[in-house]
């Protein structure tokens, strides 16, 4: 016989539930209070590490749900803003971004006018067609970035003047996937100067990218820096993601417990990024259920289950564990497969400069240093490592970018079946 519930965990999508998100108090307050002021944020972090998961939050947070709020007990009587997300992909150009976000605030028209009080003077819903069909003319004209801005400037002016502090907030999430010759640095600096002197700062804008987002963005406007909000998410701390883990099994339909020596190991290898925790949880939810032949009062969860779960995990990223492997140089690979060949019950591996020095076959001492330190570099920069600092002796380590990957080459390199790894 086969149980089959709902599961907990949220492997795919969103985590969109305030309750079980991964708490992140002080990122948290610096968000919403530029957000209330109407200032802008730039959002970076790794593969996995909860980017959009925060933006989702934030944004309903500024749409008036306050249950995040109260879980990291912020006061504040935050304004009702409309709010528009975009998911950016390769083939986006500033045109299209700008259509959409037009496109998303007409269909909000006649929301708006039931939540939100309304001037004397009624909002002229031709001028969003109008502006559609300027810039599809404009597409091919010399001065079209110019147009662009002055139209989208336009459409949020006309919002100011028909809705009493009409705050509007836009998410760009995954911006790095646009193609660079797009200075979307410049178009935003233009959009929220030009609406500064028209005395209208009511718009705010949350960009979401990887790491090198910074970089890519002040490199195109070297003014940027200072009209965002720069927020940086690294991974949660154990207190949190045992958090999200036992709010997720608290959702289940039958109660589920976790063995505690388990629930560590748990944390160790998912190394507090919320993708990691939910991808892990829900395979090793699923091994649990194969154990039981009927539906119990209680289900446990134990080590052979996050073991399988683990197995199946790495089955499902091999792919993209092989491809990653292969971005890097002979030397990068063969340092980083000996670095992944250390005890692996030791979750996560922390190690050195020193173990990757150690590990240069260079005779000369100057030369082995420098070597290891563009390693390093190479290596962060590629997100196959990051940097862990000690609290109060600010030493630094380093980890692997992702702990299932090191368990994944550890595997490959001892051709063992994982669940003997821990025995």
């Amino acid at each position: 016989m086969s149980i089959i519930i709902k599961t907990p965990f949220r492997s795919s999508g969103l985590e969109t539930d305030p309750i079980v998100y991964g708490l992140r108090p002080e990122e948290l307050r610096q968000g919403i209070y530029q957000l209330y002021n109407d200032k802008s944020l730039l959002i970076t972090g790794t593969r996995g590490i909860g980017k959009s998961s925060f933006c989702y939050q934030l944004q309903k947070i500024i749409k008036g749900d306050d249950t995040l709020l109260k879980r990291c007990a912020l006061e504040i009587s935050m304004p009702k803003f409309i709010t528009v997300s975009y998911v950016c992909t390769p083939d986006d150009t500033i045109e299209t971004i700008i259509l959409s976000i037009i496109n998303d605030l007409e269909e909000q028209i006649e929301e708006c006018r039931e939540k939100y009080k309304i001037r004397a003077k009624e909002f002229d819903v031709a001028i969003l067609g109008f502006i559609k069909s300027k810039i599809a003319i404009e597409e091919t004209e010399t001065k079209k970035d110019n147009t662009l801005v002055t139209s989208f400037i336009e459409i949020i002016h006309k919002y100011t003047q028909v809705y009493v502090e009409p705050h509007i907030n836009i998410v760009l999430d995954e911006l790095d996937q646009i193609n660079p010759q797009y200075n979307i640095a410049h178009f935003i600096k233009v959009v929220l100067e030009q609406l500064n002197r028209k005395g209208d700062d009511y718009l705010s804008f949350i960009l979401v990218g990887q790491n090198s987002l910074f970089d890519t963005l002040n490199n195109s406007q070297p003014a940027f820096h200072r009209i965002v909000k720069h927020i940086n998410l690294l991974p949660l701390n154990e207190e949190y993601s045992r958090g999200v883990l036992q709010a997720c099994l608290k959702r289940t339909e039958i109660p589920t417990e976790i063995e505690n020596k388990c629930e560590d190991l748990f944390l160790n290898i998912t190394c507090g990024y919320p993708y990691n925790i939910q991808l892990l949880g829900n395979e090793t939810f699923n091994c649990m259920l194969e154990r039981y032949n009927s539906i119990p009062n209680e289900f446990t969860i134990v080590e052979k289950d996050l073991l399988g779960g683990l197995k199946n995990v790495i089955v499902s990223e091999e792919q993209r564990y092989a491809i990653l492997l292969e971005t890097l140089e002979s030397d990068e690979k063969g340092i980083v497969l000996s670095l992944a060949d250390a005890d692996v019950k030791s979750c996560p591996y922390e190690f050195t400069k020193e173990s990757i020095e150690a590990g240069l076959s260079i005779q000369d001492n100057e030369i082995r240093k420098e070597e290891a330190r563009k390693m390093v570099k190479s290596l962060l920069e590629k997100q196959i490592i990051r940097e862990v600092e000690n609290a109060i002796t600010r030493e630094k380590k380093y980890v692997f970018q992702e702990e299932i990957f090191r368990i994944y080459l550890f595997d490959r390199i001892n051709n063992e079946k994982l669940l003997s790894l821990y025995d």
